[in-house]
């Protein structure tokens, strides 16, 4: 099916009706989206692909959020590709060319400093990378964060202990955060949790106090 390309929303969609040809394989899930018109629209599931391909570019184990805007005729817009597909990689769009060069992104750890440091000294200078501990007790992760009145998102990178890369943690706290424990998947239990991104531009969580995202379960790929 062709894909448009929007490098405006996080999340990358197919519209409800075109799933079952697309072969996604529906997966409890609870996020957000919004629409060209502004719209929040809430969805409570997505929809699992478990190979997609775009000229020349692959992911495996793919979710897409559901693509609910009647705004559009039927058949006219079916999937999107948003910033999830391409979280990979490094972006380069040329516009006038309607050419997208892409190179992978590397060891994110590596460049976690820089990519911090680029919103200034008020995730920077916490006492922990990201502004949080983390502890994982079996299943059970608390999240504490540090004394900031910042709001902050953090990216965590979950492997578990034979190695094996589990889907990334998205961390999303308010300002003035407490403490805040969420329930993971039982493919977390033992594994090894680092920061490895974080900015001052969390999501609006359904629960107020905050929230843990394993990213698989939104619209991103593994």
């Amino acid at each position: 099916m062709p894909a448009h390309l929007d490098f405006g929303r996080e999340y990358s969609r197919v519209v409800p009706y075109a799933w079952d040809k697309a072969k996604l394989a529906p997966r409890a899930a609870r996020g957000e989206t919004w629409d060209d018109a502004g719209t929040r629209r809430l969805f409570d599931r997505v929809g699992i692909a478990q190979h997609v391909a775009v000229a020349g570019l692959a992911r495996d184990d793919f979710a897409f959020a559901p693509f609910d805007d009647d705004r559009y005729y039927p058949n006219e817009l079916l999937v999107a590709l948003g910033l999830d597909f391409f979280a990979p990689f490094r972006v380069d769009v040329d516009w006038h060319h309607t050419r997208v060069y892409l190179r992978p992104r590397g060891d994110v750890a590596a460049t976690r400093g820089p990519r911090i440091a680029r919103w200034g000294d008020t995730i920077a200078s916490c006492p922990h990378v990201g502004c949080v501990t983390l502890a994982l007790d079996d299943t059970h992760l608390t999240v504490t964060p540090d004394s900031t009145p910042a709001p902050v998102e953090v990216i965590v990178r979950a492997t578990a202990p034979g190695g094996a890369r589990l889907p990334d943690l998205e961390i999303n706290l308010p300002a003035r955060a407490q403490p805040l424990t969420s329930a993971l998947d039982d493919a977390y239990r033992g594994a090894t949790l680092d920061v490895v991104d974080a900015s001052p531009y969390p999501r609006t969580c359904v629960n107020a106090a905050g929230c843990v995202v394993p990213m698989a379960a939104l619209p991103a790929g593994n």
